[in-house]
């Protein structure tokens, strides 16, 4: 028992001796050369990526310290570079198979650049992860983690997310070449697993340069794969809007993002996010200079071109919030946007809407004032269908409403029931015109006593 004690003693200090050996040769500069070229010829060998490595220093047993990394990929542009990556890992994975469990990455002045060369039809950092997957046996969604980190703290980098098969976008945000620099950020629980990556951000702040969008915090569970772009427990903030909980991109391929509106699917839920309008333009550059904001809660579905929403509220403005369900094909221009609404208890504040109307119904709909209704709606913003009960500053009206303009003027088919509804705020002329109450087919053409026409065949109770 003594000697087995003896033996084990004996090669736990064997081991001590070895690491510390180790960490003094590895302060030796030919050393050091020996380390760097074993490090690079094992990860170059056979591979279309090229890896660099200027220094390295051991700075104990269980901390690496490497300076001016570079990772290049297969057309010779850098796909990852660090002036410094510091490196605290396990030393038990000397008694391990596999990649070494990193306990700490430190990342300092780092360059990310994930590239899709012209001609080329998947990401650099796709290929470099399909290669490190056929080396070291990794093979779809099912494999064991490969690598992971506990932790890394990245200071003052950058960015590129770069599609060069794409041109340029010169209005709004440029998805074929966003560009974040000034980036730093704190992440736990990194994984490489497969062809899928997971991060948890606990705090990353950015500048994206082509658009000076300032992302002042961004926190969320991150995953991404070849298909999917998850942000889950989301918290984004720019210094006007905040995004909140959970946004879901999946797509054909990384590809897609060059054609964002058509082919990128959204899943998005959202808790009281608020989005400005400035912000939002960088996504729909067709709309107008508008300096508001939008409050959003409820699940979002579909590309930008075509989203839906079974249940959805969207408050606007000093006192319009708009209840129900929605399908918006179309966007991002809005004049052109085909609008399916199914709306409960909502209200609508007729100022709060005027930034968002052509001048000719913004004028209409604000001698409404304040309009309370459920209904439903179809069409476009300058010709429609609405079926329901509205309540508004002027009078009530239930029914069938068809609304178009005709030579730049507004037209009214329905067949409704109105209810103390005042004719002389809509023709303007409050001398001439009462209050009306009927039930039946009311049509009007025009904006004005000078040109209106109104059709009536309808039993009339009330005309004061």
């Amino acid at each position: 028992m003594h000697k087995a004690f003896r033996v084990i003693v004996w090669i736990v200090f064997s081991m001590v001796m070895l690491l510390i050996s180790i960490a003094i040769l590895l302060q030796v500069t030919a050393v050091q050369n020996w380390a760097i070229d074993k490090a690079t010829n094992f990860l170059n060998k056979g591979s279309e990526f090229h890896a660099e490595i200027g220094h390295i220093k051991l700075n104990w047993w269980d901390a690496l310290e490497l300076r001016d990394v570079k990772i290049l990929d297969s057309q010779d542009s850098t796909m990852i570079a660090a002036e410094a990556l510091l490196v605290d890992f396990k030393i038990s994975f000397i008694l391990r198979s596999g990649p070494p469990p990193l306990d700490q990455v430190r990342i300092e002045n780092a360059q990310v650049h994930l590239l899709i060369h012209a001609g080329d039809s998947s990401m650099n950092i796709n290929r470099w992860i399909n290669e490190l997957n056929s080396r070291f046996g990794g093979s779809g969604s099912s494999s064991p983690t490969i690598f992971g980190i506990g932790g890394v703290a990245i200071r003052n980098s950058e960015f590129f997310l770069v599609n060069f098969n794409k041109d340029p976008i010169t209005d709004g945000l440029d998805y074929n070449r966003i560009r974040l620099k000034a980036l730093n950020a704190n992440l736990t629980d990194f994984k490489l697993n497969g062809d899928k990556i997971n991060i948890s951000v606990k705090l990353l702040n950015a500048i994206e340069t082509g658009s000076n969008l300032a992302i002042q915090e961004f926190k969320t569970d991150f995953l991404y794969s070849s298909k999917e772009l998850e942000f889950a427990n989301l918290s984004l903030k720019t210094s006007k809007s905040v995004l909140k909980d959970f946004l879901r991109f999946e797509f054909a391929s990384p590809i897609a993002f060059s054609n964002f509106i058509d082919e990128v699917v959204i899943i998005a839920n959202l808790e009281e996010s608020k989005l400005h309008l400035e912000d939002l333009k960088l996504f729909a550059p067709t709309l107008p200079e508008i300096d508001d904001e939008i409050y959003l809660t409820g699940k979002v579905t579909g590309p930008v071109s075509d989203l839906k929403s079974e249940e959805f509220l969207i408050r606007v403005g000093q006192k319009t919030a708009i209840f129900g369900s929605f399908e918006l094909d179309g966007l991002p221009e809005i004049s052109k946007t085909y609008i399916n609404l199914s709306l409960k208890n909502s209200t609508v504040l007729a100022r709060d809407l005027s930034p968002y109307l052509p001048k000719t119904i913004e004028r209409e709909i604000r001698k409404l004032n304040n309009i309370q209704f459920t209904a439903d709606f179809a069409g476009l913003l300058s010709r429609f269908v609405t079926n329901g009960e509205f309540n508004t500053s002027i009078g009530s009206v239930k029914g069938r409403i068809n609304y178009d303009t005709v030579n730049e003027l507004p037209s009214v088919v329905s067949n409704v029931t109105l209810t103390d509804l005042d004719l002389g705020v809509l023709a303007e002329d409050q001398a001439l015109f009462q209050k009306l109450s009927l039930n039946g087919n009311v049509n009007l053409k025009g904006n004005t006593l000078e040109n209106i026409l109104v059709d009536v065949d309808a039993k009339i109770s009330k005309f004061s």
